[in-house]
Parts: C-alpha cells; sequence; structure tokens
C-alpha cells in the first residue's frame, strides 16, 4: 500500500528498471500486473496511473493480454472495468 501518487510513481520507476534490467522477465511484469490491480481495487485515485502502467505491461509483452484482462476480471465486473477505463480514460492520455 502507498500512501502517496508521488511515492507509487517512484516505486514504479524502480520496478520497470528491474524489469529491463532482467529482459522484460515475464514473471516480473506478472508481479507488475497483480500490483497494478491490487492498487487500483484499494484505491481508486490510482486508477488513471495503474491504467496507464497496465498498458505499458500489454505494450512491453502483448502475450500477456488475456492474464492482464483475467487479472482485472477476477477483481472487478466488467461493467465496472467500463467505467473505470471510461473515466479516467482522459486523465490518463492527458497524464502521458
Amino acid at each position: 500500500v502507498f500512501s502517496s501518487k508521488a511515492d507509487f510513481c517512484r516505486i514504479l520507476e524502480s520496478i520497470w528498471k528491474a524489469i529491463e534490467k532482467e529482459n522484460r522477465s515475464q514473471i516480473l511484469l506478472i508481479s507488475l500486473v497483480d500490483m497494478l490491480v491490487n492498487q487500483m481495487e484499494m484505491f481508486p485515485s490510482f486508477h488513471s496511473i495503474c491504467i496507464w502502467e497496465l498498458y505499458k505491461v500489454y505494450a512491453s509483452h502483448p502475450a500477456l493480454e488475456d492474464t492482464i484482462f483475467r487479472k482485472l476480471t477476477l477483481r472487478f465486473n466488467i461493467e465496472r472495468l467500463r467505467t473505470i477505463f471510461n473515466a479516467n480514460l482522459l486523465s490518463t492520455v492527458k497524464l502521458h
């Protein structure tokens, strides 16, 4: 659990450095997906950051698309996901 978005972003930077160092290890990427989905469930204010990071995971390893979707749908029903993504799409684009 992260106390602020700034702390969370610093941790994410460190995680991405480790992932790059390990040649985009699928195990590390899946662990990151788990962390992001947990963060989304616990803190709605982190949705836009988590959505962007999930996209980065997908972009770096497209074969994980099913894994990402499965983990999201285990925590959120499809309608809730649609609401989360629609509500955060513009802020996600603006942030990055």
